[in-house]
């Protein structure tokens, strides 16, 4: 996992926002096997700085890309949503996959009121990037246009993901704190040993490794 961000010109449309502070923050959730609320309130910190940073660089218009969260480990961004952007419409969109390495499918879709079809789905992670296509082509359809104005925002993002992103949707931009991160065999982003999807809904179910498409 990457343990320091940086910033790279990796891409023009890949945005990263370095944070000794979230590095910090990062280290002390893989370091201990923390409860729960715990490892949440990290998260939490974590997703707020990756937001303050990107409103300080005067790079988010709520109103130009109104948030639609990701289910399940994106809700962990919707405290962080709520405290830096404050009560803005946010819509939540909900990708299933049948197991780890297939292609997820979306159920079910809330969206905003959407300017110029643009839209920022957030997450907490992004590792092969295939949840975040699936989710913006269902939206795509949804709106009935082929070139979605589409922003990608999460704290941790794999090399695969933002490569695949920027490729298929030539018009987005990704917004994170960690672009290297590692992706195991398995397809999921390589952690501390936990789900961040069922971290976020409190099941409490212990996994080997830190899930996320």
């Amino acid at each position: 996992m990457q343990r320091t961000s940086f910033r790279e010109s990796a891409h023009r449309r890949l945005r990263i926002y370095p944070s000794a502070e979230a590095d910090e923050v990062k280290s002390a959730l893989l370091a201990a096997a923390h409860p729960p609320g715990e490892r949440r309130r990290l998260l939490y910190r974590i997703g707020q700085l990756l937001l303050e940073e990107i409103k300080k660089s005067g790079g988010w218009e709520t109103a130009t890309y109104p948030p639609v969260v990701v289910l399940r480990g994106g809700l962990l961004m919707c405290r962080p949503i709520e405290r830096v952007l404050g009560h803005t419409p946010t819509g939540l969109i909900a990708p299933l996959r049948n197991s780890p390495m297939s292609d997820p499918t979306v159920r079910y879709a809330s969206i905003p009121p959407l300017t110029n079809c643009q839209f920022a789905l957030v997450d907490m992670l992004m590792a092969s990037g295939r949840t975040m296509v699936a989710c913006a082509e269902a939206i795509r359809r949804q709106l009935g246009t082929d070139t979605p104005g589409a922003r990608f925002v999460a704290p941790f993002v794999a090399s695969d993901a933002w490569r695949l992103l920027l490729s298929r949707f030539p018009k987005a931009t990704i917004d994170c704190l960690w672009h290297r991160e590692s992706v195991g065999s398995d397809g999921r982003m390589v952690g501390p040993g936990f789900d961040l999807g069922d971290l976020a809904i409190g099941c409490g179910q212990s996994c080997t490794s830190w899930g996320g498409h």
